[in-house]
């Protein structure tokens, strides 16, 4: 019996289509996924058989073979549990197939116990669920909010139980759609009170001058001084008089943060970011990098500040990659698996000791 179900993946920043075929044959017991899995996605076969069996489902012995469309793309994260047991579901006559497995598509990590758990990237596969031209996203309810600034119908859900109601149209089915709502594209995000405020300083007029005229005019700034004069504390207010993020800013922030698990309340992000990597910080934690091509502390600090203190202590290679993001606002880590495009506009802050 074979059965489908449409989820998505993460290739950078960017969302992409995956569909997960479920081949269920008669032979010996097995499960098998291809499609160039990772180890998370193949350890799903655990995840997957005890979250079925804790839910009240049963879980054949049976030959399951999973496919993950495109082969060519490589897989990565714990999100295709979900799709999977649902495609397991229907393919051995549990769970009927309807509208839903062409209108919906659906990620989320499962517990043993059935429950679902929160995924990474959940802003940028919704993105890209939007554009595919889905009806609604179906993933866990932590990231409901967040999928639902986009604008597509999000519907969370606690757990694998909850979903297979809620698609079986059972009368106790209390899954719906997030109602988070937002005005146009241009409308700002409300900012949330701040916990450090450019109105608390007392003095450093020259200074205090310097950063107003680098926050309206988008410049980079140096600060020199002695221990204790206020350098970095200054820069860890100037966040705070920087103009509030509009809709279209805020989600290109929270897709970024999104990517590293970051999650917020009301779904977008309300400040623009500040980030303050150690000196010690290496020129692949800075520009972007490791194994899965993750994004940098420059592209963290898109759309707000990226404070280099103790700037003559950091690695001069580090400081020389910053070149070319600072002119293009933007960042291609190239790595022999994959290249991915990461946004990295930002204000530069550097302070030093004379």
């Amino acid at each position: 019996m074979l059965s489908r179900v449409h989820s998505l993946g993460l290739r950078g920043a960017e969302g992409y289509p995956v569909l997960v075929e479920l081949d269920l044959a008669n032979g010996l017991p097995g499960f098998t996924t291809v499609g160039l899995p990772d180890g998370a996605v193949r350890e799903a076969r655990q995840r997957v058989s005890a979250a079925l069996r804790n839910s009240g489902f049963g879980f054949p012995a049976r030959k399951v073979t999973v496919n993950l469309a495109p082969a060519q793309a490589r897989k990565q994260g714990s999100h295709y549990d979900l799709p999977i047991a649902l495609a397991f579901l229907c393919a051995c006559g549990q769970l009927g197939e309807g509208e839903w497995t062409r209108r919906f598509c659906f990620v989320g990590e499962l517990g043993f116990d059935g429950g679902l758990r929160p995924v990474r990237g959940a802003l940028a596969m919704a993105l890209r669920a939007q554009e595919q031209g889905f009806s609604g996203i179906v993933l866990p309810r932590e990231n409901a909010a967040e999928a639902a600034a986009t604008g597509l119908p999000a519907y969370g859900a606690a757990s694998l139980r909850e979903v297979t109601d809620f698609l079986a149209g059972a009368p106790n089915a209390t899954l719906s759609a997030s109602s988070v709502q937002f005005g146009a594209p241009s409308a700002a995000v409300a900012r949330p009170e701040a916990a450090l405020d450019f109105s608390d300083v007392r003095g450093q007029r020259l200074a205090k001058r310097a950063l107003e005229l680098a926050a309206a005019g988008g410049h980079h700034v140096l600060l020199v001084g002695p221990p204790g004069s206020g350098k970095s504390m200054l820069a860890r207010r100037l966040p705070s008089i920087l103009p509030p993020l509009s809709r279209s800013e805020a989600i290109e922030v929270t897709r970024i943060h999104s990517l590293r698990g970051a999650r917020t309340p009301s779904g977008l992000a309300a400040l623009r970011p500040f980030r303050s990597p150690h000196h010690s910080a290496s020129q692949a934690a800075l520009i972007g990098g490791g194994p899965q091509a993750e994004p940098g502390e420059i592209s963290l600090a898109h759309g707000g500040v990226l404070f280099l203190d103790e700037l003559a202590e950091f690695n001069r290679a580090a400081l020389e990659a910053l070149r070319q993001p600072l002119e293009e606002g933007r960042v291609v880590v190239a790595r022999a698996r994959q290249t991915v495009e990461y946004p990295a506009r930002f204000c530069l802050v550097g302070a030093t000791n004379p």
